[in-house]
């Protein structure tokens, strides 16, 4: 008898610490409990947060994730400003989601309650421009069906590196030619589940 619960409770020790993956499926992005934001910096010193409401998210049973930013939903506070930055900045006519797409994401060896940062390489789809981007997130497996993934440090965009430079003149000259910083840090605090 005595064996027998040893085994038992050997083999809940080892499924407790036993990888993320060990079930295999994929993970998709809860919107209700996740964030996408980012900061502008007009007249120099002036710092605005802004987020956008809609975006969605998988990370498939390969370790392949990916996010997709509708550039409609983009939020700032001012519903003028909202629309400016639809029209002229995202041009979201032509260019209506930002994707962010990582072929290495490394759950395979996150244990089911631990907490790991890592370093990420990903793809940054923006305004029709691909770039190669390095993400630094902490990743914290809440149980065997959620996980949270944060940035520990902003991204950095550059509006030159996406043909976003012309989108900030034009914001710019709406608003009597003020200046608009051309860098922007982007976060983002992502809930999976499965």
């Amino acid at each position: 008898m005595r064996k027998k619960a040893h085994l038992i409770a050997i083999l809940s020790l080892a499924c407790l610490l036993s990888p993320v993956f060990a079930n295999a499926g994929t993970w998709s992005l809860d919107p209700k409990a996740s964030a996408i934001s980012f900061v502008s910096v007009k007249k120099s010193d002036i710092a605005e947060a802004h987020s956008f409401d809609s975006f969605s998210g998988v990370i498939a049973e390969s370790g392949t994730a990916t996010v997709t930013i509708d550039t409609n939903s983009v939020k700032t506070g001012v519903e003028i400003r909202d629309e400016r930055m639809i029209e002229f900045l995202f041009e979201s006519v032509k260019f209506p989601n930002i994707t962010i797409t990582s072929d290495t994401f490394p759950l395979e060896k996150l244990e089911i309650g631990s907490t790991q940062i890592e370093r990420i390489a990903a793809t940054l789809s923006l305004h029709g421009i691909e770039q190669e981007i390095m993400m630094d997130v902490i990743l914290h497996s809440v149980s065997d069906s959620k996980i949270a993934v944060s940035t520990i440090r902003p991204i950095i965009v550059k509006a030159k590196d996406f043909g976003l430079a012309e989108g900030i003149s034009k914001l710019s000259s709406l608003v009597g030619d003020i200046s608009i910083g051309k860098s922007v840090p982007v976060s983002f605090s992502l809930t999976f589940v499965r």
